[in-house]
């Protein structure tokens, strides 16, 4: 359904979906431009992580894109380009997108958490779930891999445990993606006790 719209438009929200559109084909899709021999920080993939940073917003579906770059974060080895980032800003290489794609899981599962939660607001049980497991399993993959610590996400990750609670009852496959998140967490060996 979100491969048809291919409308050229100026609306920020049509712009944001077909980045989203765009990322997906040309790293999953059709497309297929990433091996993960190649450096994501040269080429088609570059031009996609501008496109990304293009947009200034905090809007779910740009969050969304960003989370497309974590098999990338995860399947790239070390290279020249990449891995010889300075801490200064505005830098590219992989421990810059790789905050980026855990900002992106952070913010996202607290947008979902205020949708969800908001007495005047309304979000799709399965668009909330889907949403807050994806963004769950990227915080997930970050900390297993070291790339950032478990305590500076305890609130997000109680939030997604929270967002699944909430809708687990309101669709088909919720309580398998509540069940999926809890035996994740308990992989992970985190344990407070306003987790799970």
């Amino acid at each position: 359904m979100l491969i048809g719209p291919k409308l050229q438009t100026n609306s920020d929200k049509e712009r944001m979906l077909q980045l989203y559109l765009q990322s997906y084909d040309q790293l999953y899709g059709s497309g297929q431009f990433y091996e993960s021999s190649s450096c994501p920080f040269v080429g088609e993939v570059a031009t996609l992580i501008d496109s990304a940073e293009s947009f200034e917003t905090q809007h779910p579906i740009v969050m969304e894109s960003w989370l497309l770059f974590l098999p990338i974060c995860v399947n790239h080895k070390q290279c020249i380009y990449c891995f010889q980032e300075t801490d200064e800003d505005g830098t590219k290489g992989m421990r810059s997108l790789r905050r980026k794609v855990i900002h992106a899981a952070s913010h996202l599962i607290f947008a979902v958490h205020r949708a969800a939660t908001a007495e005047n607001d309304f979000i799709p049980p399965i668009v909330a779930s889907s949403r807050a497991l994806i963004s769950g399993c990227s915080l997930a993959t970050s900390i297993s891999k070291r790339w950032t610590s478990s305590q500076f996400h305890v609130k997000d990750l109680s939030r997604c445990t929270e967002i699944l609670s909430i809708f687990a009852p309101h669709w088909q496959g919720g309580h398998r993606y509540l069940h999926v998140w809890r035996t994740i967490i308990e992989l992970l060996d985190i344990k407070p006790a306003h987790i799970i």
